[in-house]
């Protein structure tokens, strides 16, 4: 599937030839409706980098003198055993050796999260977002509760750093190792 997806024209380039084909348009014409989006796109980039937000609901005077009761809340052991959590993380990303993974997600992600549970420096390893998701779900799984997720794309995740499920290039199968 990525190969199809890599040989397709962009969108913009398909709509372009056609208006182009059906007299629509000019190619200079679009170029320069592309030049002034982009432009407009990368000014406002600019300006967003010193924007300074102010969220009136969650700050002001609403909130002042509000506390916090101290026995509304309780404390619970969430700790979980280091080399169950070491096994996790492999299981996290293991598959089965005739199932065809796509390079990018063999090398980025099932080789450096196992390389994260293998090293020797495994205790004290800085662990990314969704290595801690898997490692909590995992976890919890392994206790016998069951994990749900919902919502468009988890199981790949919004920006492909999740990979719960794994797609073999070959077959189009998939495989969820947890």
């Amino acid at each position: 599937m990525y190969k199809k997806v890599e040989d397709q024209k962009t969108v913009f380039l398909q709509y372009k030839e056609r208006l182009v084909v059906d007299g629509i348009s000019t190619e200079e014409k679009l170029d320069a409706i592309r030049n002034k989006d982009d432009s407009q796109l990368s000014e406002a980039f600019d300006r967003s980098v010193n924007f300074k937000p102010f969220a009136d609901h969650l700050e002001g005077p609403k909130w002042k003198g509000f506390v916090q009761t101290e026995d509304s809340t309780k404390s619970i052991d969430t700790g979980f055993d280091s080399k169950r959590l070491i096994e996790i993380g492999i299981a996290s990303v293991t598959v089965p050796d005739d199932f065809s993974v796509h390079p990018r997600i063999q090398k980025q992600f099932i080789e450096t999260r196992k390389e994260k549970f293998t090293s020797t420096a495994a205790q004290t390893q800085n662990l990314d977002w969704a290595t801690c998701e898997a490692l909590a779900f995992g976890s919890l799984l392994t206790e016998g509760y069951d994990v749900r997720i919902s919502g468009q794309n988890v199981s790949r995740g919004t920006f492909s750093q999740r990979h719960a499920k794994i797609w073999c290039q070959k077959t189009g199968n998939t495989i969820i190792p947890l």
